[in-house]
């Protein structure tokens, strides 16, 4: 690899991730040690403060496509039986926190400091992360990314596909985006301020789903100034908690019914539990670089890292009554970095890949890996089971004042007259 290049980023922190415990310096330490580096640490890390988002971006699009065709096919649907014509695709954003204040412009700055924010779309029958759209300041509207999303996610995962989001994504420009490809769908969380006025011709719905909640839906116009579309409003009522109202293209009532529409949606807070993984357990509550550019290069490292234990468990599981949906990510991921520190022990990385024949197709490749890793499957890896307690009340949020880093940056740049100035 040569030193400073992308791969070499990569390489040193992925090490430190499932190594060093995220300190990129022991990382790279390490691999001066072995005559890896070829640069110095200020220069790996000027190297990883100046990385574009476009690299970032790309890659978690090229490892996720070069995931595909190694595991077996997901041996849950994802979504209820009468929509099962569709691929379900949750979009959401990940905010990048706790950025440390080592350039000048982020010195003394009270708060927490955002490093960035990066729209994710997550497939919820394989739950990959198929692509991110990244921006470096931490205020960005993820709306506002959307645009730009929409054809990569399209390209990525054929149709037709049911796009599912918070209440953040209900705007009427961005329903008609949702459904411009034909056979596309959508379901989004109503929000409040845009007015819903009911078609008084059709006669409301009203049903109870599988926890005994009711549900109700009518049928009705969404209108702003300028726009007006036609959709159904479906309300489930929560005892104790914020009635959950979700408007959809899916009309038909018989086809689709309103119970399977909102667990459709209600699957959309799965997504919450993967960027809380990514945090924690894939590496990303350590922030190795110092700029929003570093930042975002960890996040798509670390959404990888996700990616590829999601394709371990659907490997490793034996099926049946365990499907791998019951292997803990964590539990799996803790033993992956095991045998990587032995593997890194016994035999350099750089030597074990040129030692290696690359398999001629993904799918042989997937064969092998299932020769390779099925017979090392342990009930250690099975998830925790739920003991069916409720839930402890929440704890009361602390009210923090976050800035963005690249705000900071850009303002601190525009007094010193010199944009190219970062340290």
């Amino acid at each position: 690899m040569r030193a400073g290049s992308a791969s070499a980023l990569v390489a040193l922190f992925s090490d430190a991730i499932t190594t060093h415990g995220g300190s990129g310096r022991r990382s790279m330490l390490r691999a001066a040690e072995r005559g890896q580096m070829g640069v110095s640490l200020a220069a790996a890390y000027g190297k990883l403060r100046r990385v574009p988002v476009e690299v970032s971006e790309a890659l978690l699009r090229g490892c996720t496509r070069a995931l595909e065709g190694l595991a077996p096919p997901p041996d849950e649907p994802g979504l209820p039986a009468s929509l099962s014509g569709f691929r379900g695709v949750v979009l959401d954003a990940q905010t990048i926190k706790g950025l440390a204040r080592r350039l000048t412009p982020t010195r003394g700055v009270p708060g927490g400091v955002l490093a960035g924010r990066g729209l994710m779309a997550m497939t919820l029958d394989a739950g990959l992360i198929v692509e991110m759209i990244a921006s470096p300041d931490g205020y960005t509207n993820e709306a506002a990314l959307l645009p730009e999303a929409m054809p990569r996610v399209r390209g990525a995962i054929p149709g037709p596909r049911l796009w599912i989001a918070d209440r953040q994504f209900c705007y009427l420009v961005h329903m008609d985006e949702m459904d411009a490809a034909p056979g596309d769908a959508f379901v989004l969380r109503h929000r409040a301020d845009l007015r819903f006025t009911p078609d008084p011709a059709i006669p409301a719905g009203r049903g109870v789903d599988a926890r005994g909640r009711v549900w109700r839906e009518r049928w009705g116009t969404l209108r702003t100034r300028d726009r007006r579309r036609r959709v159904r409003l479906i309300t489930l009522t929560r005892p104790g908690q914020e009635s959950v109202r979700v408007v959809t293209s899916l009309l038909d009532g018989r086809c689709h019914p309103a119970h399977d529409i909102l667990e459709a949606y209600l699957a959309r807070w799965g997504i919450e539990t993967v960027f809380q993984q990514i945090t924690e357990v894939f590496g990303l509550a350590r922030l190795i670089g110092s700029s929003p550019q570093a930042a975002i290069f960890q996040l798509a490292l670390c959404a990888t890292w996700y990616n590829v234990i999601q394709a371990l468990k659907r490997i490793v599981a034996p099926g049946g009554p365990t499907p791998a949906s019951a292997v803990s990510g964590e539990n799996l991921f803790d033993d992956v970095k095991r045998h990587l520190i032995a593997c890194d022990v016994v035999v350099p990385l750089t030597r074990l890949a040129e030692a290696l024949t690359p398999d001629p197709t993904p799918r042989a490749l997937g064969q092998r890996l299932r020769t390779l890793l099925g017979p090392l499957w342990t009930p250690r890896w099975l998830r925790a089971p739920k003991t069916g307690r409720s839930r402890p009340p929440p704890r009361p949020r602390r009210q923090r004042h976050h800035a963005s880093a690249h705000r900071l940056i850009q303002k601190h740049n525009a007094k010193t007259k010199d944009p190219t100035t970062e340290r």
